[in-house]
């Protein structure tokens, strides 16, 4: 946190943040319980980093820039595509409205594992999860604000500037 407060400077020449995420893959020998240990840490990472980045948002000259994390396709050492429960671990993370309410994939694209993991599972989740967050803040949120969960039942809102009440259907006066 020292550390980024002393980056004043450089946030508030910014008009949005951009985060980056590295999953790293999980070892290979871990029995279930330790999976789930394992996962637990890489979500709590993911959080951690998007907070912060909201945090320094919030600070900023301008306040409350938008923040934008942004994921590889792959794990952190580069060749192994990132596991479906990964991608929806870290969209949960990082959708953190009204400020972080996407995620940014990134790649080289060339390699075969990159392009099968975005056709086949990074893509999909990726508009599942918009799917889900739009119709929930849709239904639930009178479209003026946005769920603070993906998912299809009821959340609670975050409301759009001049829209209040728990469905965001009272207009500021």
């Amino acid at each position: 946190r020292r550390r980024n407060d002393q980056m004043a400077r450089v946030y508030n020449a910014s008009t949005a943040l951009f985060p980056s995420i590295y999953l790293v893959q999980p070892p290979k020998h871990l029995t279930p319980a330790s999976n789930a240990t394992w996962r637990g840490l890489q979500a709590n990472n993911v959080g951690a980093i998007v907070n912060e980045s909201i945090r320094l948002s919030r600070n900023t000259a301008a306040g409350n820039l938008p923040v934008l994390p942004y994921a590889w396709d792959l794990y952190h050492a580069g060749t192994t595509a990132v596991a479906a429960e990964d991608v929806w671990m870290t969209m949960h993370q990082v959708w953190r409205p009204p400020l972080s309410t996407g995620l940014v994939m990134w790649g080289e694209g060339w390699r075969s594992v990159e392009k099968a993991s975005m056709q086949n599972t990074t893509g999909p989740i990726l508009l599942e999860a918009k799917k889900l967050a739009d119709g929930c803040s849709a239904k639930h949120c009178s479209g003026h604000g946005w769920c603070t969960a993906i998912q299809e039942g009821p959340s609670t809102c975050v409301c759009e500037a001049g829209w209040s009440g728990a469905g965001c259907s009272t207009a500021a006066v």
